[in-house]
């Protein structure tokens, strides 16, 4: 990978899976999940606490990811060696996947303007 494979893309945070309760989490019932919006925390930072049952895929379950804005989502996706969760909208202007890519689990997501 090279520097320029990422020059479109804008870091957004760090997601971490969690097991205890986090100051100011929301609740996602569709995804049976708590989570922090990263913009509270200095350093960009999301806890995802998953209900036992939640739908989500494992790997966003037990491993750390990294959040990316980019221009061309499945341009970014076609590059990724497993995608663990496929192009899910989340409004009418954001869509996100999530991916592994050089050992590394990514949140893709692209916003239109």
């Amino acid at each position: 990978m090279t520097k320029e494979d990422y020059a479109m893309a804008q870091y957004m945070h760090l997601g971490v899976p969690v097991k205890t309760p986090q100051p100011n989490e929301v609740y996602s019932p569709e995804m049976k999940l708590f989570l922090t919006d990263p913009k509270d925390h200095p350093y960009q930072y999301e806890c995802l606490r998953f209900e036992p049952d939640s739908p989500m895929p494992e790997d966003l379950k037990n491993y750390p990811h990294v959040a990316y804005k980019v221009d061309d989502l499945n341009g970014e996706l076609a590059k990724c060696e497993k995608i663990v969760l496929p192009v899910t909208p989340v409004d009418e202007k954001t869509k996100i996947a999530f991916a592994w890519r050089d050992g590394v689990l990514f949140e893709l997501m692209e916003c239109a303007d």
